[in-house]
Parts: C-alpha cells; structure tokens; sequence
C-alpha cells in the first residue's frame, strides 16, 4: 500500500496524508480534506475507472 500511494502522490499529484498510528506506528491513507475528486489524474491501470466515474 506505501508503494501505490508514494507513487500516486509523486507521479499523479494525488493530495495523499498519511498519518503512523498505534505503537507500531503503522501508516493510514487518506485524501487530504476538501479535494475535488474529480481533479485527480489516474495510472493507465486505473484509466477505466477514472471514465466511469467509480473513483
């Protein structure tokens, strides 16, 4: 899961936080508040999804 959000935040732009929580400071994702969806760039492999409207 790092991987794809590091990927989505360096090469698409995507407004990801991440955030380490509990003792093992595990990472939890999420699009920063107040972001228009519908402005996100998708990976080709996401490209279907982006046109339907399902993201």
């Amino acid at each position: 899961m790092a991987a794809i959000c590091h990927r989505l935040k360096a090469e698409y732009g995507w407004p990801i936080l991440s955030e380490p929580r509990g003792p093992d400071n595990t990472a939890y994702y999420r699009l920063r508040p107040g972001f228009d969806r519908a402005a996100l760039r998708f990976p080709p492999s996401a490209q279907a999804l982006a046109e339907e409207g399902e993201a």
